[in-house]
């Protein structure tokens, strides 16, 4: 993907593999590894055996996919030669602009994989119509710029990650001296934990510690977790929210970037799907434009996930079930923080429970 050429479709060898999410834990690959090498762009990594191999040239651009037996996940790396000129966020742009049209950026920021600086970047994307979660690492070393990114279908999120995030730790630039073990660091799927190496610092995003390494009931630094006794209900809500007003069923709450979560609880009124089928329905009505409307089960509740904008704001809420009531909770700001809104409702919804 040669920053200054058009790209085709590539994505030939995989069927229906995301949310958003994205980020690499360190873990082991449990079947038979082998490495894989090219000594031509000047990198290597270690793959399952009994994953299917292809390596492909695309104009400038050299691709290896990698894809399971049961063709549902893959691991892609995508290298190509870049001049003086070439930053990160060209190669991010041109990648989302001509590989992955469409999807829903999550997740971008400073990120060191086995000691290479890069960025991380976490999307939503659909495939033939079909939700996909997605994971890329970007990095540019030696002037030659390396997409390594991960596809896993939304449905198998929680059950895949593990296995294309121990493939991707395993990402080492020839000639850097750095064993892969030395500092393993990578994403791991957002409904769990976020990981960062052990026992080496690193320029990193404040995240937990991989649960490989730490006891599970680590508290997560980024979070804090609330309770709701009306609704029965408790979730996690992002550091640096401070109940700004309170009325009866409901309250706000602000952070020092002007960003407002609001937590409403309503008295429930039948099925949670046709409530909040006709809730956006009259959002939608009232001129606001609905971005998407999807329901999920976390942890074993109904969770209706629902975004939206009006003007230059941005609304995005989840919905479930509480005791005798629907429990909501939305972030509120402007467009132009509409990835880090999305992010925030994704980590609240995703930890909903009873």
């Amino acid at each position: 993907m040669a920053v200054c050429h058009k790209r085709g479709v590539f994505i030939h060898f995989f069927i229906p593999f995301i949310a958003v999410l994205l980020l690499f834990a360190a873990q082991e690959v449990n079947a038979s590894q082998q490495w894989v090498k090219d000594d031509k762009m000047q990198f290597k990594i270690q793959i399952p055996s009994n994953y299917q191999k292809n390596r492909i040239v695309e104009d400038a651009d050299v691709i290896h996919a990698f894809l399971s037996p049961d063709q549902n996940v893959a691991v892609r790396i995508r290298s190509f030669k870049v001049d003086n000129n070439a930053t990160l966020d060209s190669v991010i742009k041109a990648f989302e602009q001509h590989i992955i049209v469409g999807a829903q950026k999550l997740l971008d920021d400073k990120y060191v994989l086995n000691s290479i600086s890069g960025k991380i970047c976490g999307y939503k994307w659909k495939f033939n119509n079909i939700p996909v979660g997605l994971a890329a690492f970007v990095t540019i070393q030696n002037k030659i710029a390396y997409i390594v990114w991960s596809i896993v279908p939304e449905q198998m999120f929680k059950q895949r990650t593990p296995e294309t995030d121990a493939i991707i730790n395993t990402f080492t630039v020839l000639g850097s001296n750095k064993s892969s073990a030395t500092a393993s660091v990578g994403i791991q799927n957002h409904k769990n934990s976020k990981g960062s190496s052990v026992g080496k610092k690193q320029n990193l995003p404040e995240m937990k510690k991989s649960a490989a390494k730490i006891p599970a009931s680590k508290p997560d630094a980024r979070f804090f977790d609330l309770v709701s006794d009306d609704a029965g209900l408790s979730h996690k809500v992002p550091v640096g929210f401070k109940l700004a007003e309170k009325e009866e069923g409901q309250s706000i709450w602000k952070n020092d970037a002007g960003i407002k979560m609001v937590i409403q609880t309503i008295a429930r009124q039948g099925d949670l799907k046709d409530y909040i089928n006709g809730l956006v329905s009259d959002i939608k009505s009232n001129g606001a434009t609905v971005i998407s409307s999807v329901f999920t089960v976390e942890n074993g509740l109904i969770v209706a996930n629902y975004v939206y904008e009006y003007g230059d704001s941005h609304f995005a809420y989840g919905a479930t079930a509480g005791k005798d009531v629907y429990y909501l909770v939305g972030f509120v700001g402007k467009t132009a923080d509409k990835a880090l809104l999305n992010s925030y409702s994704e980590e609240v919804n995703m930890s909903l429970k009873r």
